[in-house]
């Protein structure tokens, strides 16, 4: 699994309608996505820090995520008043205890 992980600031006031925003409108794109397994959204409600993760099959299955979130996140950051901070990319192991 390879992972992407956005991070961010928006104000804690805007963290709830940034988090359905993700849900609502991107994730769904990501979807349709060759390699797509799963998308995380996390909140620091303290600090204003948001992270948005996501897992894919290959690393060319997460490099192809880069236009999808270039034009949902970024060109709508402004509605969060989104301050992207970096991206990080890694290599994941998956287990499920079930």
């Amino acid at each position: 699994m390879f992972i992407r992980i956005d991070v961010g600031t928006t104000p804690i006031r805007l963290q709830d309608q940034f988090a359905a925003f993700i849900r609502d409108e991107v994730v769904p794109v990501l979807r349709e996505l060759d390699g797509y397994r799963s998308t995380m959204i996390g909140l620091d409600r303290g600090a204003g820090t948001v992270t948005v993760t996501t897992a894919w099959n290959t690393p060319e299955d997460r490099a192809g995520c880069d236009a999808v979130l270039l034009s949902t996140v970024l060109e709508n950051g402004a509605r969060f008043e989104l301050v992207p901070v970096r991206i990080e990319f890694y290599e994941g192991v998956f287990e499920d205890r079930v």
